[in-house]
């Protein structure tokens, strides 16, 4: 849109999704310390890399595209 003023509701819709994108970011975070809990606790226990790809693919299907099927 280089050289073309947006309307106004378009403005609102950008500043909308960035509120919206803001929240999600900052709940991800605190559920990214969570997860590492998680993880860590999987290995502790147990030594189960199969037990956190599981969960992994459960909970965040989309961060593990290259993991093995299961």
């Amino acid at each position: 849109m280089a050289g073309r003023a947006r309307s106004m509701i378009a403005v609102k819709r950008e500043k909308l999704e960035r509120a919206q994108n803001f929240a999600r970011v900052m709940k991800e975070v605190t559920m990214l310390g969570r997860f590492i809990r998680l993880a860590d606790y999987l290995f502790v226990e147990g030594g189960a890399l199969s037990g956190l790809i599981y969960v992994t693919k459960t909970v965040r299907p989309d961060l593990c595209h290259s993991c093995s099927p299961a």
